[in-house]
């Protein structure tokens, strides 16, 4: 399944007279999908080269790694700083794809600096699409990001670090745990982060393509 936002564009171009703030929408998802990308694939190779295996940590790894180094502690900010991008760039992303759902499907349209994702699901006339976008705006990846993204900027930044369990054999980068507005959520192993962030914004797609679909149906 592909997003065809050469015809989205194409559509836009044709029916409106000043189409420049709704291309703009356009080019907004798409960018933000290629910065997460950039950031999902830095954070995933850097975890690599760690070395530290998930399962069956030694005395000599668990050892090595309390010891530490320099390219250990570089490698831990870049982890960290690649997460809190990728997730940023999911959640702004939802941000434009709502932004544009407004401008194409609603009449008459929320203001611009009002719209939600909340409100947009809200008033989107019934179909696919509406019910795509609540089943995401829903879901507990999305939830995540947008608490994970709030506690990072209004409160403070939500750690990664080495998480080494000798017992349970585990040694891996950990996302801690945190509370948002009496929400708990829990410590992630990094690689089973990157897998759930990776699932939310692979949801863009099916949005996109109902996204047309509506669009397609209103212009006939």
């Amino acid at each position: 399944m592909s997003w065809n936002l050469q015809w989205l564009r194409s559509e836009v171009r044709g029916r409106y007279v000043d189409p420049d703030t709704i291309l703009a929408y356009i080019t907004s998802v798409q960018d933000t999908n290629a910065i997460f990308k950039y950031h999902f694939t830095g954070a995933r190779d850097t975890l690599k080269r760690l070395e530290l295996p998930e399962r069956g940590i030694t005395v000599s790894v668990f050892e090595r790694a309390l010891e530490g180094s320099k390219q250990q502690d570089t490698d831990l900010l870049a982890i960290r700083a690649n997460i809190l991008a990728c997730i940023q760039a999911l959640r702004n992303g939802y941000d434009h794809f709502a932004q544009l759902c407004n401008a194409l499907l609603i009449d008459p349209p929320i203001d611009e600096s009002k719209v939600t994702l909340y409100q947009v699901r809200q008033r989107l006339p019934s179909g696919e699409l509406k019910d795509l976008l609540f089943a995401v705006a829903t879901s507990p990846w999305f939830k995540y990001i947008h608490d994970y993204t709030n506690t990072s900027k209004h409160r403070a930044l939500v750690s990664q670090s080495l998480h080494l369990n000798f017992e349970d054999g585990i040694a891996g980068v950990r996302t801690e745990a945190f509370s948002h507005d009496g929400q708990d959520y829990p410590a992630y192993l990094v690689p089973d982060l990157l897998k759930g962030i990776l699932e939310l914004k692979n949801q863009i797609v099916p949005l996109g393509v109902a996204l047309n679909a509506a669009v397609a149906a209103r212009n006939c």
